[in-house]
C-alpha cells in the first residue's frame, strides 16, 4: 500500500474553519453530521482493496474529526465514534488480516501486507493518540488518565481557542473508547504488555463499562510465548474477566458469548487428564466444574470432579487464585438466582444452585483450615486469608435477601467442623482486641 495513504497530510478535506459566534451550533452539527453519512454511504458501497477506498476514508476521518471537536456531545449521540472505528479503522484492518489468512498467498505478497497491516497499526495508534490529545485540549478537560499518557502542559492548540464545552460523562466516554481501541491495536501487533495497560487505564477512566474486562479477557486468552503464567492460570484469569464485563453496571453483551464458548472448551476434558498430574491442573479442573454447572451438562456425574477438586484444593492454596475463584463462584451463584444476564434460562437452576454452593463451602472449608489459630488464640495469617474469608460471608449474607431459607441448606447444617472453625476464628478476634487494649493501656501507663 502507498505511504501516503496513512499520513493525513495528504487529505482532501479543508481544515477545520473557526466557528462564527453568531451561527446555530445545532445547525452546524447536523450540516457536518450529514456531511458524514454521505461519505459513509459511499465508502460502504465501495469494495474492500478499491484505490480510492481510503480517500474517501480519510475525508471521512477528517469529517468525524471536525464533529468531535466542534461538539462532543452531538458526536456521542450519533455515535460517532463507533463509525470513526469501525469504518474507517476495523474494516481495513480486518480486510489485511483475512488476506494474510489466505493460503495461496506467494511469501513476498504476504510480508508486503504484513507490513502494511504494522503500519496501518502504527498510524492508527498515533492518530487516535493525537485525537485524544486535541479533544481534551479543545475542551479544556484534565484528567488523571491523560496524564499518563501525555503531557498537559503542553501548548494548548488552535482548537482550544473556541472555549468549546460538552458534558463530563461524554468526555470520560470518549476518553476510554480511544484508550481501549489503542489498547485493541496494541494487541494486533502483539505488544501484550502495552495493550493491557491501555485496558487498565480505561478501566479507571469509566469502572463502570464492560468493555475494557472483556479485552483483557481476550489478551489471557491468547497463546503468548513470553507469558509465565501457566495455562491455568490464564484461564482463570480470563474467565475472572470475562464475568467482570457481565457483572457490571454497563454489561458488554459480547462478553456473555465469550464466556460460554470458553466454557464449552472446558467442560468436556476427561477425568483421566486430572488423574496424572492433578496439582498442575487444579485450576482448569476448577473452571471445568463451573463450566459443567453454567452449561448444565453432565450434572449427574459432577460429583466425581467435585470430590477430585476436594482433594488436591488442599496443596494449592493462592490468595489471587482464591479471590479470583470465588468471585467466579459468586458469579455463577448469581446465575442460578437469575440475578445476571445469560444465553438463555436455565433449566435445572435447583440442581445448579446446590452444586455451585457445595463448591463454594468447600474453597470456605480450605481457608479455615488454612489459618493457625494456636492455644494463645491470637491469629497467624501469613497467606491473608482473612480477606476472603469476610468476602465470602458478606456475600452470603447479601444472597440472604434473595434466599431467605440460604443457611437453611443441608450442606450447611452438614458442616459442623466449618462452623465449629469459624466460631473459633471469631472468638480470637476477641481475644486479639483485648490484648490490643492492654497494650495500649500499658504504653499509655508508660507516658
Amino acid at each position: 500500500m502507498n505511504r501516503r495513504r496513512f499520513h493525513p497530510n495528504h487529505r482532501r478535506t479543508k481544515p477545520i474553519l473557526p466557528i462564527n459566534d453568531t451561527e446555530n451550533p445545532v445547525s452546524i452539527s447536523q450540516e457536518i453530521f450529514d456531511e458524514c453519512e454521505k461519505l459513509k454511504q459511499k465508502i460502504l458501497s465501495l469494495t474492500n482493496g478499491k484505490s480510492d477506498i481510503w480517500i474517501y476514508r480519510q475525508e471521512l476521518l477528517d469529517q468525524y474529526e471536525q464533529l468531535i471537536l466542534f461538539d462532543l456531545d452531538y458526536a456521542i449521540e450519533k455515535k460517532i465514534e463507533h463509525d470513526l472505528w469501525t469504518i474507517v479503522f476495523k474494516n481495513e484492518i480486518s480486510y489485511k488480516q483475512e488476506q494474510l489468512k489466505e493460503n495461496n498467498q506467494h511469501q513476498v505478497k504476504r510480508a508486503e501486507i504484513q507490513t502494511s497491516l504494522q503500519n496501518f497499526y502504527e498510524y492508527a495508534r498515533g492518530y487516535y493518540m493525537k485525537l485524544l490529545q486535541n479533544v481534551v485540549h479543545s475542551y479544556n478537560f484534565e484528567n488523571s488518565i491523560c496524564k499518563l499518557t501525555f503531557s498537559l502542559s503542553q501548548k494548548r492548540n488552535q482548537h482550544s481557542n473556541h472555549n468549546r464545552s460538552c458534558k463530563e460523562a461524554s468526555m470520560l466516554y470518549f476518553i476510554q473508547h480511544i484508550l481501549v481501541h489503542v489498547g485493541d491495536l496494541n494487541r494486533y501487533s502483539n505488544q501484550i504488555d502495552l495493550a493491557k495497560t491501555f485496558y487498565q487505564y480505561a478501566i479507571q477512566t469509566i469502572p463502570c463499562l464492560g468493555q475494557p474486562y472483556n479485552q483483557i479477557a481476550i489478551l489471557h486468552e491468547m497463546k503468548n510465548p513470553l507469558s509465565l503464567l501457566t495455562p491455568g492460570q490464564n484461564q482463570l484469569i480470563t474467565t475472572y474477566y470475562y464475568i467482570r464485563s457481565i457483572a457490571i453496571k454497563v454489561t458488554f453483551p459480547l462478553a456473555i458469548s465469550n464466556l460460554e464458548k470458553l466454557f464449552i472448551r472446558l467442560k468436556d476434558i476427561p477425568i483421566t487428564r486430572y488423574e496424572q498430574q492433578p496439582q498442575n491442573d487444579f485450576l482448569t479442573l476448577f473452571l471445568q466444574i463451573i463450566a459443567m454447572i453454567n452449561l448444565e451438562t453432565n450434572l449427574n456425574d459432577i460429583h466425581i470432579f467435585i470430590n477430585l477438586f476436594r482433594m488436591i484444593i488442599i496443596k494449592n492454596f493462592n490468595q489471587v487464585n482464591f479471590i479470583q475463584m470465588i468471585t467466579i463462584i459468586m458469579f455463577t451463584l448469581h446465575r442460578t438466582l437469575d440475578l445476571l444476564p445469560r444465553s438463555s434460562s436455565s433449566k435445572k437452576p435447583e440442581l445448579q444452585y446446590d452444586i455451585i454452593l457445595d463448591l463454594f463451602i468447600i474453597i470456605i472449608e480450605q481457608c479455615l483450615e488454612a489459618i493457625q489459630v494456636p492455644l494463645s488464640m491470637m491469629i497467624i495469617d501469613e497467606q491473608h486469608i482473612l480477606p476472603i474469608l469476610y468476602l465470602s460471608f458478606a456475600y452470603l449474607s447479601n444472597i440472604q435477601k434473595h434466599k431467605n431459607d440460604l443457611f437453611e441448606h443441608n450442606v450447611f447444617k452438614q458442616k459442623q467442623i466449618m462452623w465449629n472453625s469459624l466460631a473459633k476464628l471469631l472468638r480470637s478476634f476477641g481475644v486479639y482486641a483485648s490484648n490490643l487494649n492492654i497494650t495500649k493501656g500499658i504504653l499509655v501507663t508508660n507516658l
